[in-house]
C-alpha cells in the first residue's frame, strides 16, 4: 500500500518537475523587451538608417498581419530572397552590425542564431525575424558585464542566467 502511495508521489513530482521546465522555457521566451536596458553595456543594434534613402515601405504598412508586414519589409531590404527564403547573416547584419565588434559575441550569434536553431528563443507564433532578434539579444544578455541595481533588473538577471541553460 505504501508503495502505490509512493508511485503516485513520485508521479506528482514528475509532473511538477516536468511543468517547471516547460514553464521556465515559456518564461525564457515570453520575457519583455523593456527590460533589456537591465544590461546596462553597449548594445549591439544598428542605428537606423542615416544619410541612405530608405526603401519604399508604403506597401507593406498596408497589410495587417505583423508577420506580413515583417516579411515585406525584410524583402525590401533585401533580407529575403524570391524564392521566401530568409538569409539570417544579412538580416543579423543589418540589425546588429556592431555584432561583429566583438568576436566572441559573433561567434555565439554565428553558432546559435545564423547556423544554429534561432526557433526555440521565442514562442511559436513569434515572426521569424522577432525569433532571430530574441536568439541575439539572449546572446548578448548571457554575456552582460553590468547590470542595472533595482531589483527588477536583478531578477531579469536571474532569470537570463536560468535561460542560458534551457536553450540551445
Amino acid at each position: 500500500m505504501l508503495s502505490m502511495y509512493g508511485a503516485v508521489i513520485l508521479s506528482f513530482v514528475f509532473v511538477t518537475v516536468s511543468a517547471d521546465i516547460k514553464y521556465d522555457m515559456d518564461l525564457c521566451q515570453e520575457y519583455q523587451g523593456f527590460l533589456v536596458p537591465c544590461c546596462e553595456d553597449d548594445f549591439p543594434a544598428t542605428p537606423p538608417m542615416t544619410g541612405e534613402k530608405p526603401p519604399d515601405m508604403s506597401e507593406c504598412n498596408s497589410l495587417i498581419s505583423g508577420c506580413e508586414r515583417e516579411l515585406c519589409r525584410a524583402k525590401k531590404m533585401g533580407f529575403v530572397g524570391d524564392d521566401g527564403k530568409i538569409d539570417r547573416a544579412k538580416a543579423i547584419d543589418a540589425m546588429f552590425k556592431k555584432v561583429a565588434d566583438d568576436p566572441g559575441l559573433m561567434a555565439e550569434v554565428k553558432s546559435k542564431c545564423i547556423n544554429g536553431d534561432f526557433e526555440s528563443y521565442a514562442p511559436t507564433n513569434t515572426c521569424v525575424f522577432e525569433k532571430i532578434s530574441r536568439c541575439v539579444h539572449m546572446q548578448w544578455l548571457k554575456r552582460c558585464t553590468k547590470w542595472g541595481e533595482n531589483e527588477t533588473c536583478q531578477t531579469f538577471k536571474g532569470l537570463i542566467k536560468e535561460c542560458v541553460k534551457i536553450f540551445p
